[in-house]
């Protein structure tokens, strides 16, 4: 029987979808179920395989995103952190928030990375940028040394205006409290929300998969909806 998706933990409707699998999983077993679908997806014009992973703060992108990279090998990760500017005021507007998420270099450095296989001066990562601290630049080019595969994750990546370079759209997500706790043990957080963009509407209505990270007794596990 057909579901509804009702995204209890997400607080959003996919607009006009109708769910016809809702399934639990180990995190092993989402691992794996969700590198069966990139290892499926065709290359693009550049020869490469494009998987986003989104969603709010805390939720578990980057930790995801190593998994499965470790399962499907010859994959690299990009970070869109890395992207992210000086915010200057704590009040954005919502273009100001994409500008200081670094949206439209972020989708050039992307392009370029692929048709080159190289990008000079990328973004140096840094573990959270403070109001006032500047993007700093790499000397060394990222380089995408032959892999065929990309991850990218962010707040930000399922993005309306990155939706042509990613051919699977993975949306994460998970109840406050999880994301609380997973962000109290990286210890100070002098960064204001990005108000209603880690998981809009718009996010979610271009996710071809929402993922629900789970923990009860000590245990995470993921709900996939498709």
């Amino acid at each position: 029987m057909d579901t509804q998706f009702k995204v209890l933990p997400f607080k959003v409707h996919k607009e006009g979808k109708i769910y016809r699998t809702a399934r639990r999983f180990s995190t092993s077993e989402a691992v794996s179920f969700l590198a069966r679908k990139i290892k499926a997806l065709p290359a693009n014009q550049y020869g490469v395989a494009v998987a986003a992973v989104g969603g709010p703060s805390g939720v578990g992108k980057s930790h995801l995103s190593v998994a499965l990279a470790r399962v499907l090998g010859n994959t690299r990760i990009i970070e869109m952190d890395n992207w992210c500017g000086p915010l200057g005021k704590r009040d954005l507007t919502p273009e100001e928030v994409l500008e200081v998420l670094g949206l439209e270099q972020f989708r050039k450095d992307l392009i370029t990375l692929m048709e080159n296989g190289s990008l000079e001066h990328p973004p140096k990562y840094v573990f959270y940028r403070t109001l006032d601290q500047p993007r700093e630049y790499e000397e060394t080019p990222l380089v995408l040394g032959g892999k065929n595969i990309l991850i990218i994750n962010g707040a930000i990546v399922l993005h309306d205006r990155l939706k042509e370079i990613a051919q699977l759209r993975i949306g994460l997500n998970s109840v406050p409290d999880i994301r609380r706790m997973h962000l109290a043990k990286r210890g100070p957080y002098d960064r204001p929300e990005i108000p209603k963009y880690g998981f809009s509407v718009e996010a979610v209505k271009n996710a071809h998969l929402l993922v629900d990270l789970k923990y009860q007794d000590g245990r995470y596990s993921y709900e996939i909806f498709e």
